[in-house]
């Protein structure tokens, strides 16, 4: 048996060792992609040198490489990873997981050019996927193959996995960066998979995931640093942050309605509502200048804000109004943030995609942490947040009179989330 398992490591290591950008480098443009570009065989360094087509190419064969690997190493071992049932944990000969690492380092140090390839990014993933692939099988229900794909997707599994993607996407999208979204969310992962269901699998898959990790951050180093690595958006604008400090502390009022009344939370309101309009139309604005911005209204944010709440609560369910008031606050507060900050992709005025997804991620993440306290479901979690990115990328009007953010975030919110609880 030692034999065999000798065998299927030289077979993982040769596989690895095929490297696609330097042998289409060689062929196609007689060139050592290893002495161009970032120095590095691999399909980022191929899509500077060689060009997309053929860095598309080097992606795919590499990611399939450690797919391959695995599935011929278990195949020659007699274990083949095709026929696991669904809800079965799956148990691998541990020389199956060493031949993936043994692909990684055929692609990092291939004999045949002196040791110096690329750095196994692609065939991590490769390797990773199908253990993701492996990792949903064993959490699906044993009848999931007779299930139809509408219940599979209902499944708890299912939807936690898709808001994990939904992050995932978001972070990348914003940040233009896979290396960044990898320090955010690699960590999170390999909590999550050992958390469900710790397993010989789930170790391995850590493992891959924190080498993953390692090349980010080396990738990262070699770039420059962090500074280097993030796109800022083009537009010049110095955030206040005191004053975005000063608006998250509005989820004071929805924390506070967890454990006050109705009656005496819209007392509570009304009253500061007063000072703050008081403040508006009177010299005490002049004396409050340092919470009013420059180009405000009669009529500051503060008030319109405390306007939302006011009518929100009165008019709405408590769990519902709690909700609506945090999309406010949270969603609003990031949309500005990033927008300024990492805005790129404009959709509607001076409003960017990655501002209105930062708004969307934001409402979404509070309304997840919320539903631990609160009986919401999470449809009614994901309509209110659609409806209050809705109004902050698009504000309502009557006739010529615009409704500001401030006032129709929380409304809106709250009103198409008590429509959708009657569907």
């Amino acid at each position: 048996m030692l034999w065999l398992n000798i065998l299927v490591i030289i077979i993982a290591y040769l596989i690895g060792s095929i490297n696609p950008a330097y042998l289409l480098g060689k062929t196609i443009r007689h060139i050592d992609i290893r002495e161009h570009g970032s120095k590095n065989a691999g399909a980022v360094n191929a899509w500077r040198v060689l060009g997309k087509g053929y860095s598309v190419i080097t992606a795919l064969f590499d990611t399939a490489k450690g797919f391959l690997v695995i599935a011929i190493a278990a195949w020659i071992l007699k274990s083949s990873i095709f026929a696991i049932p669904f809800a079965q944990v799956v148990q691998l000969p541990l020389i199956v997981y060493i031949a993936g690492f043994a692909a990684i380092a055929g692609h990092n140090w291939p004999f045949y050019i002196n040791f110096r390839g690329g750095k196994g990014a692609a065939s991590a993933y490769g390797i990773l996927i199908l253990c993701m692939v492996l990792l949903i099988r064993q959490c699906l229900p044993a009848e999931a193959a007779e299930m139809s794909t509408l219940s599979l997707l209902a499944l708890p599994f299912s939807t936690s996995l898709f808001i994990f993607l939904f992050f995932v996407a978001v972070i990348l999208i914003i940040t233009i960066s896979a290396n960044i979204t990898s320090f955010i969310f690699i960590p999170a992962l390999i909590f999550l998979i050992n958390f469900l269901q710790p397993s010989q699998l789930s170790i391995f898959s850590s493992l891959i995931l924190l080498y993953l990790l390692v090349v980010s951050i080396i990738t990262v180093k070699q770039k420059g640093g962090l500074a280097k690595e993030i796109k800022l958006g083009k537009r010049k604008y110095k955030i206040k942050f005191w004053r975005k400090l000063l608006r998250v502390c509005g989820l004071i009022l929805p924390v506070l309605y967890f454990f006050i009344a109705k009656k005496y939370m819209l007392v509570l309101v009304a009253a500061i509502l007063l000072f703050f309009l008081y403040s508006d139309f009177s010299r005490a604005r002049k004396k409050l200048s340092v919470l009013y911005k420059k180009t405000e209204g009669k009529i500051s944010n503060i008030s319109l804000f405390l306007i939302s709440c006011l009518v929100t609560i009165a008019f709405f369910p408590r769990e519902i109004a709690i909700f609506a008031l945090s999309f406010l606050v949270v969603g609003d507060t990031a949309a500005e943030v990033i927008g300024l900050k990492f805005g790129k992709i404009k959709l509607i005025g001076e409003k960017t995609l990655e501002g209105s997804l930062a708004c969307l991620a934001s409402c979404f993440a509070i309304g997840l942490i919320l539903m631990i306290f609160l009986p919401l479901s999470l449809l009614l979690v994901m309509a209110g947040s659609a409806a209050a990115t809705f109004i902050e990328l698009i504000p309502l009007r009557i006739g010529r009179f615009k409704i500001d953010d401030n006032l129709g975030m929380a409304i809106f919110a709250a009103l198409v989330m008590w429509l959708v609880s009657f569907a």
